[in-house]
């Protein structure tokens, strides 16, 4: 038995390795503790970011030790030299490189590498960007260093057309860096922009751009980077602020009292008054008064509510923008409560774009290449969805078959894609109807959700009866509807149909309505008069009416009976 090795059996092993584990966790918590402790005692010496050097490279997840780090480097700029500063920032890059080994996805330390460029009075630009390149050949797809790269990039003044063809080297050696296909998106508005502002890129630019992605497609038809990328190059170009419509209503009631309201619907998500200043005037007389959101629990809305401390008549109502060259106007005469005036952010076709005859060609080339893959790739789902959002810019074709199948093929999906079906069919009802009707039907069309509703705000009667749609949560929109009709759909509460001041009547016959606490938005309506919950749950449950009279005791007809 003299001279052989021991060797320790798998249970002995696994006793060590737990009790070399404890060893280190106690003298890590010993660690983390004593630091502690000097952070509140406000020890900013040498021997704090030695200890500090030792916790963050066995765990560099830490943000509390990285910002104790930064808050020692700050209180040493009180004793040091500029040049031992110099010296001290240095040492940090390298020591930031040990806990990236560590952990190439720390937040922390890459946040901490930022934060010591920008402490450094000669950072080395070029060397940092050298070093992102060596880090994306490891991971082309760690954002860490992407975001970093941008940091870089930003700070040293690289061009974005040396960006942009960065990023060529890199897909042509990887079609599937969804990092880089990103990237790509971000520079070219910067390279390339539309001159007239309707498209996301110059339009030859972004015609070559549907040629590069088309063939990462049919390189990887499954890889979705390039299938996003090309959904990217099919969207609009970046609305610009403007005012959709304008309604003025000088005896709107609310809960409490009858105020004049003057309700101003916007082309994108704005804050009013902070950091969108409009202004009302009437007969170029500003009105004091205040700007609430139409749906009052966010700050941005594209919908805003604006209340005069003081009564006005008759007149031109005029909304401007100062500084942005936004306006609308809208007409009181004598004798009448309600206005509408329409301002240039609602033109006619305002969904359907507009294509130049070269744009037509390749996006036609486009669907028909999709439809070739469709045949070696049938059950494709971004083959399927593409080709849907390809006829949707064309305006051309059948979606529901795609719809359909893209159901069938990725099923998990479906309330997706319904709810993108809805979508489309929203707008191009939008885009064929007057919009100076003020009766609007959407009545049978299959609808999962409503879409838009801003831009039909001014209608009087709202029909979406014989639909699927689950809520109404754009209801809060219809500030000067006076009867909505949503029977026969599968809404099981009315969450969203709040503030409508002029509502009267309220159909949700045949829903899933099935407690009286689904009704206590309608609190706010306080016109409301008439409510139908025919063969809706709720009807059978004990003293169902004597509830729902509790709840909304303005009703005088419930379920078509009189309130006695």
């Amino acid at each position: 038995m003299h001279g052989r090795v021991k060797v320790k059996t798998t249970a002995e092993q696994e006793e060590a390795k737990q009790k070399e584990r404890q060893q280190k966790l106690k003298l890590f918590k010993h660690a983390t503790h004593k630091l502690n402790e000097m952070r509140s005692a406000k020890v900013h010496d040498q021997e704090a970011l030695r200890l500090l050097s030792d916790v963050l490279s066995a765990n560099p997840d830490l943000y509390t030790m990285w910002n104790f780090r930064k808050e020692i480097l700050l209180g040493l700029q009180q004793t040091r030299s500029p040049e031992e500063l110099q010296e001290l920032y240095e040492a940090e890059l390298p020591f930031t490189e040990t806990c990236l080994r560590v952990n190439p996805k720390s937040y922390g330390a890459w946040h901490h590498r930022c934060w010591v460029l920008d402490h450094m009075t000669t950072p080395d630009f070029h060397r940092e960007l050298q070093l992102c390149n060596k880090y994306l050949e490891l991971d082309e797809r760690n954002f860490h260093c992407w975001d970093y790269r941008r940091f870089v990039v930003q700070r040293a003044g690289v061009p974005a057309s040396e960006e942009l063809r960065y990023t060529d080297s890199k897909i042509a050696a990887n079609f599937s860096n969804y990092s880089s296909w990103h990237y790509r998106s971000k520079l070219l508005p910067l390279v390339h922009p539309d001159p007239e502002g309707q498209r996301i890129l110059e339009e030859t630019t972004l015609l070559q751009e549907f040629e590069l992605v088309q063939n990462a497609a049919f390189t990887d038809p499954n890889d979705q980077s390039a299938w996003f990328y090309h959904r990217w190059l099919l969207g609009r170009g970046e609305v610009p602020l403007s005012i959709v419509s304008v309604h003025v209503d000088i005896s709107t009631p609310t809960v409490d009292v009858s105020t004049p309201t003057v309700v101003v619907t916007f082309s994108k998500f704005v804050m009013v008054p902070s950091a969108c200043a409009a202004q009302v005037s009437v007969e170029g007389v500003a009105l004091p008064g205040t700007w609430t959101p139409l749906k009052s629990e966010t700050e941005f809305s594209n919908m805003w509510m604006f209340k005069p401390t003081e009564g006005f008549g008759a007149g031109e109502l005029s909304v401007t923008v100062p500084g942005c060259d936004v306006t609308a106007t809208c007409t009181l005469r004598p004798g009448q409560n309600v206005a509408v005036g329409w301002g240039p952010g609602y033109s006619p076709n305002v969904f359907r774009r507009e294509l130049s005859a070269a744009a037509m060609t390749v996006l036609g080339q486009e669907l028909e290449s999709c439809k070739q893959l469709e045949q070696l790739e049938p059950d494709n789902k971004w083959v399927l969805l593409t080709s849907v959002l390809l006829m949707k810019a064309l305006g051309v074709g059948q979606i529901d078959p795609y719809i359909n199948r893209l159901k069938l093929v990725d099923p998990f999906r479906r309330s997706y894609y319904n709810d993108l079906r809805s979508k489309f069919l929203i707008e191009a009802f939008l885009d064929s109807r007057d919009r100076e009707d003020s009766d609007l039907s959407l009545v049978g069309r299959g609808l999962t959700s409503l879409y838009h509703v801003e831009f039909v705000s001014h209608v009087t009667r709202f029909d979406v009866s014989n639909n699927q749609l689950r809520a109404l949560p754009q209801a809060a929109y219809l500030h000067h509807v006076l009867e909505l009709a949503a029977a026969n759909n599968v809404i099981s509460t009315c969450k969203g149909v709040r503030g409508l001041g002029r509502l009267r009547r309220l159909d949700l016959s045949n829903n899933s309505i099935s407690h009286v606490t689904s009704l206590l938005d309608l609190q706010t309506c306080p016109s409301l008069t008439e409510l139908d919950l025919r063969d809706n749950p709720i009807v059978h449950v004990e003293g169902f009416r004597d509830s729902v009279l509790e709840v909304l005791p303005r009703l005088t007809c419930l379920n078509g009976q009189r309130v006695s």
